[in-house]
């Protein structure tokens, strides 16, 4: 129905239709939720495949997978919900999502009636969200022997005062911080909740350490300094659900009693990446919007 296009290469950030083209030369996944008939009834209908013979705005979805969804229509007929992000292979300094409603022109089926294809026209706007990095994982404390956030008034210059600041937090229970969820870029913990916090022009001081359960103390230790980047409510009494992303990670190869700072805030830690897949190696990473 459609005639083979010239493929117009790589673009991460190109403009709408492009990125339709990206799509098909890369293989990558779409996910596609319509309101079509089935045996005479419209239902809303997730599938999953692949794009081809893509031109302009107007596509064919290969679908590998569908699933009827077991509730009333919450789209109209014909409409349809689409998510993509390009292929993990493809080379891009940023990882985006795409996303939008578009219009369904028609539907293919087999002999069985299953659906082997859909014509789609997607939008001429769609919106487009910057994807998570790195994976990341609700906390159980579990996970190490111990670990807290706490607000610092100063950075630490040397092992001692990390080594006081660290027993201190931790023997006060009352004050003791939870993490709620981390990734190698950052966290979202509970702290106390106090007004510097929730001031949106002041930048206090934070810090979150992770000691696991290893042999060697060194490996076994992670710090980091953190910058607040939201603050919400919490369930939990007298205390504020912070989003922080990690500006700087502890080198703790230093031999010197100094500490050593290694700026991160771009590219998260690399060793907690490890540590995080290694704690989850069985789990599917998510796709998940970078809201922190």
């Amino acid at each position: 129905m459609f005639a083979s296009t010239e493929r117009l290469g790589h673009a991460s950030h190109a403009g709408n239709s492009n990125i339709f083209y990206t799509a098909q030369d890369t293989n990558s996944i779409i996910k596609v939720t319509c309101c079509i008939k089935l045996n005479g009834v419209l239902r809303d209908v997730t599938c999953h495949g692949y794009l081809s013979e893509a031109i302009g705005r107007e596509a064919k979805l290969r679908v590998v997978e569908q699933t009827v969804i077991a509730r009333p229509c919450k789209l109209y007929a014909n409409e349809f919900e689409y998510f993509f992000c390009l292929d993990k292979n493809f080379p891009q300094r940023v990882r985006h999502g795409y996303m939008g409603i578009g219009k369904v022109l028609g539907v293919k089926r087999d002999l069985s009636h299953n659906i082997q294809a859909l014509l789609l026209r997607f939008p001429a706007q769609g919106v487009v969200r910057r994807m998570r990095r790195d994976r990341r994982i609700d906390w159980n404390p579990e996970y190490s022997k111990t670990s807290g956030v706490m607000c610092i008034d100063h950075i630490p210059e040397t092992k001692h005062d990390l080594k006081e600041l660290v027993q201190n937090h931790y023997h006060l229970a009352a004050l003791r911080s939870q993490i709620i969820n981390l990734s190698a870029a950052g966290a979202c913990v509970l702290l106390p909740d106090s007004s510097e916090l929730k001031s949106l022009s002041a930048d206090p001081g934070l810090m979150l350490y992770i000691i696991a359960d290893e042999f060697s103390l060194l490996d076994a230790t992670y710090v980091f300094l953190c910058k607040k980047v939201g603050v919400t409510s919490s369930d939990v009494v007298d205390t504020l659900k912070l989003r922080m992303q990690f500006t700087h990670e502890l080198n703790l190869r230093n031999s010197d009693t100094s500490l050593n700072w290694v700026e991160i805030s771009n590219s998260g830690s690399a060793r907690l990446n490890s540590f995080i897949h290694n704690i989850c190696s069985d789990d599917k990473e998510p796709i998940l919007p970078d809201q922190f």
